[in-house]
């Protein structure tokens, strides 16, 4: 909501100052950020799982918003432009001289083209497939910015053991390249396809929000909800976006462990109680094994820290397992120092 917020107090503050109507040139600046700042950034924000205003909207129905919008945004795009055109033509002033004029172009040219070409996609899908064949349909974006980036998983680009460069006698190879990060989010899941060498598939999951974890001691492996992104020994910033990588500590929801372990040994303590009356309550107790207590008081609120052991942007999915003993003391020290900071 801060996004649409900034963007209406934006829109107001630029129609303060221009005050539209009083000349031709105080339309330049009100339409373009009509196009822009309103009806553009709203398109893009339809598919956003953050700042999306519709989110019980399928896909389908935000795709034709978006292309309204977008419509819209060209139209003032163009209004815009023209205002600054014919105020320049009764001044007498020559045009696109400054690079602002030739940007904005430019921009109104893109704008005009971004909405054409999603028309030819909504309304025709076997548009894409035509130029771009096959699975790899689905990444044909990435695929230019691989090129760019030349993302690739060589030798030649690091140093030896000894700190020299290696020397380039040879150009790239095909089974050299390497594509983009999945930076697999936390929201609801959405996983794709990828053609890998040999027509093998990968999974990359772009966003997951349950996964298979293990409790090691009891040898129980549940499906568990993931409720939030709290370490990552590699970057903080993993953390802040909320990315599912590999040796991730997450917290999961802990209500599946907590209904076998209640299920499994209650149960078994009743049946034996059943058959032989002259049991003791140690004895009970002992059938019982004891919980670590850092893991049991995590539990009582509802949650377990547990660590990632997949790799999600590989495999397509998230297996893990719940932290204990040292492991889980070593992360609570971790995190307990990150909230005294």
């Amino acid at each position: 909501m801060v996004v649409h917020l900034i963007s209406v107090v934006f829109l107001v503050g630029i129609a303060i100052v221009s005050r539209p109507g009083t000349s031709l040139f105080s339309w330049h600046p009100f339409c373009m950020c009509l196009a822009y700042v309103l009806f553009m950034l709203q398109g893009i924000l339809l598919f956003s799982e953050q700042s999306n205003l519709f989110p019980n909207w399928n896909r389908q129905s935000r795709a034709k918003l978006h292309g309204v919008l977008q419509g819209f945004a060209a139209v003032f795009a163009s209004a815009g432009y023209s205002s600054i055109y014919m105020n320049k033509s009764l001044l007498g002033k020559a045009h696109l001289e400054s690079l602002h004029g030739r940007v904005g172009v430019l921009a109104v040219f893109h704008i005009w083209l971004q909405f054409f070409i999603g028309l030819l996609v909504y309304y025709s899908p076997n548009f894409m497939i035509k130029f771009i064949p096959g699975d790899r349909r689905r990444y044909n974006v990435f695929a230019s910015i691989t090129a760019i980036m030349g993302i690739a998983q060589d030798r030649f680009h690091k140093k030896r053991a000894t700190g020299g460069r290696i020397k380039l006698w040879r150009k790239k190879r095909k089974f050299e390249l390497g594509r983009p990060p999945a930076t697999t989010k936390l929201a609801a899941k959405r996983v794709r396809p990828v053609r890998t060498r040999g027509g093998n598939r990968k999974f990359r999951a772009l966003r997951l929000d349950h996964g298979n974890f293990s409790w090691s001691t009891e040898h129980c492996t549940r499906k568990a909800k993931i409720l939030d992104v709290v370490y990552n020994a590699s970057n903080n910033e993993l953390v802040r976006t909320k990315t599912l990588v590999k040796n991730a500590i997450i917290k999961v929801d802990a209500t599946p462990f907590k209904n076998w372990y209640k299920t499994h040994y209650h149960g078994q303590v009743q049946d034996i109680g059943d058959k032989t009356d002259n049991v003791s309550k140690k004895q009970k107790e002992k059938l019982i094994p004891k919980i670590d207590p850092i893991l049991k008081d995590s539990m009582r609120h509802g949650y377990a820290l547990a660590c990632i052991s997949s790799r999600p942007g590989q495999v397509g999915r998230i297996d893990g397992y719940i932290l204990e003993s040292k492991e889980l003391e070593f992360y609570r020290k971790k995190l307990d120092k990150k909230k005294a900071k």
